[in-house]
């Protein structure tokens, strides 16, 4: 669905769109072998190097490594990655929407190496003496897989709650269980933030972003992803359901143009503050918010390259416009020209 509907708009905007893979590119005589959309369908066929790369997916080690590299010499590449979700929040604490950052702490191998389980325990239990519930999740996106919620208890006692179900636990056995997690990348420790509605359904809103024709950054959608009741997580790889956020905050009895508008904004100047530390090098973002009891958003996370299932056609409209954009940049010193035909 995604190459069809960015095939689809490139035609509407007056541009070629290639689908090729590293091994179809042939830099000795400056062309590529890829699929083209017609009339009558997808067709093979050999075209000139590409005027702009669109490149959604990291090149694996190796051959596709050095292709990739070889192309980025030739043609500008839309699409950057960002770093995990601990350096993320890091650069946004020190941003204009700093004060919407949730407050956190990021654990990781070195420091657990150092510190041990114990010292491990002590930081997630200064962090819920501070904080109260927290949310531990791996700093890499897991699509709202592998999330703990660690909820204290009057009694003294903590609780866990994740998809496999709730059991009880104490801050040493929640370090322990890190510390093994922690060999495979880094962990985020947020403070739980409660997005709830009245049935008990866990929501947060997603504002996915991109640049448009102009290199500006715009909304392409924003909207309400919602649990079943009594869920953890609201992504809908995990069951979650999505929709529109105007009827869904007018539902709660919220001033809904205005609090819609106000985590569009949000989820913009997110998008501007990390794009600023990347050099104006990003294209795409997804942006997730929560909105706590008493109105106020949180930034949960930032993600690249978000998913658009169901709004495939209004992201490809942006992602050509932009591409052409790039295409049409004017080229700085020691780059390589390339116009577009």
């Amino acid at each position: 669905m995604r190459l069809r509907a960015l095939a689809a708009e490139a035609l509407v905007q007056g541009m070629d769109f290639v689908a090729f893979g590293t091994g179809g590119v042939d830099l000795r005589h400056a062309g590529v072998c890829g699929l083209s959309l017609g009339p009558e369908g997808w067709r093979d066929a050999i075209w000139p190097l590409p005027h702009v790369v669109m490149n959604p997916v990291h090149p694996s080690p190796g051959a596709d490594l050095a292709a990739a590299a070889a192309l980025r010499r030739v043609a500008p590449f839309t699409t950057s990655r960002i770093a995990d979700k601990v350096a993320v929040a890091g650069l946004l604490a020190a941003s204009p929407v700093a004060g919407h950052v949730i407050p956190y702490a990021g654990l990781d191998r070195a420091m657990a190496a150092v510190e041990g389980v114990e010292g491990l325990a002590r930081r997630v239990g200064g962090f819920l003496a501070e904080h109260g519930s927290a949310v531990a999740k791996p700093a890499r996106g897991r699509r709202g897989r592998d999330i703990h919620f660690l909820i204290p208890e009057r009694s003294g006692g903590l609780r866990v709650r994740c998809r496999s179900g709730e059991r009880p636990a104490t801050v040493d056995t929640v370090a322990a269980g890190l510390m093994a997690r922690l060999s495979a990348g880094p962990w985020i420790l947020q403070r739980f933030v409660s997005s709830r509605t009245r049935d008990n359904r866990s929501f947060d809103v997603r504002v996915h972003v991109h640049k448009d024709g102009e290199g500006e950054w715009t909304v392409v959608r924003a909207y309400i992803r919602l649990s079943e009741a009594g869920g953890l997580v609201a992504n809908t790889c995990c069951g979650g359901y999505q929709g529109d956020p105007e009827r869904f905050f007018a539902a709660l009895k919220a001033e809904a143009p205005a609090r819609v508008e106000a985590l569009r904004a949000l989820g913009l100047a997110t998008a501007r503050a990390v794009d600023a530390r990347y050099g104006g090098a990003l294209d795409e973002l997804g942006v997730d918010l929560v909105v706590d009891g008493g109105g106020r958003p949180w930034i949960v996370e930032v993600n690249t390259h978000p998913q658009s299932r169901h709004h495939e056609f209004e992201r490809a409209r942006l992602a050509v416009a932009y591409a052409g954009h790039l295409a049409r940049r004017p080229v700085a010193a020691g780059e390589v020209a390339l116009l577009t035909g």
